[in-house]
């Protein structure tokens, strides 16, 4: 759970990721600008007393709720996809949602979430998988094929096959130009920046 005594959304607001705060009621009391703008809105404040049935992935607004009401219920985090539609078209959102309590009660939802795949953009073009985003992001903190198949819970094999996809999709020769061009996402780059972070916050709730 994040502690929202010791926690401040503003500190995060120009990172191009998906940043919020909803209460127990999935309504947002804080998010950032980059959600915002996906969601059709100026600025994060815009988003303020509105719930996801309200904005353009309305359609979708059921399953995050659903997810949202299992991070309440379970009262743990929770890492899931999530899908919606944006002004230019949709977008693919791999999000972790975690409990927010304040005065040693849950009073809603933290979550952070990565866009990494956006139709008509880069990323969206060549259409990467949960898996092959996850291989992608791994090799960029330096770690094996070997590392990544332990930490995926997958055999070598079956990451080396994704990434020889990824060499594919992304038209490198080699792994050292796949994790120079990873390193040109947003979506890679900003979690780089937010693992450590993510260690932390799981670290105030113990």
């Amino acid at each position: 759970m994040v502690n929202l005594n010791e926690f401040n959304i503003t500190s995060l607001i120009e990172f191009p990721c998906h940043i919020f705060h909803k209460d127990k009621k999935g309504i947002f009391r804080e998010c950032n600008d980059y959600l915002a703008k996906d969601a059709g809105f100026t600025k994060g404040s815009d988003l303020i007393g509105l719930t996801d049935f309200d904005l353009s992935w309305k359609n979708e607004a059921p399953v995050m709720r659903l997810h949202d009401q299992c991070v309440l219920t379970e009262r743990k985090s929770l890492a899931v996809v999530e899908k919606g539609l944006v002004n230019e078209g949709t977008i693919k959102v791999s999000s972790y949602k975690m409990p927010l309590c304040c005065n040693g009660k849950i009073i809603g939802i933290f979550g952070i979430g990565f866009v990494y795949h956006r139709k008509d953009s880069l990323v969206g073009a060549i259409n990467l998988t949960q898996r092959q985003m996850d291989c992608l992001y791994y090799l960029t903190t330096g770690m094996t094929a070997k590392e990544i198949a332990q930490r995926l819970t997958l055999s070598k094999r079956t990451v080396e096959d994704y990434i020889h996809t990824l060499k594919c999709k992304l038209k490198c020769n080699n792994k050292s130009e796949l994790i120079q061009k990873a390193l040109s996402y947003d979506f890679i780059r900003t979690k780089l920046f937010f693992t450590p972070l993510l260690s932390q916050i799981q670290f105030w709730c113990r």
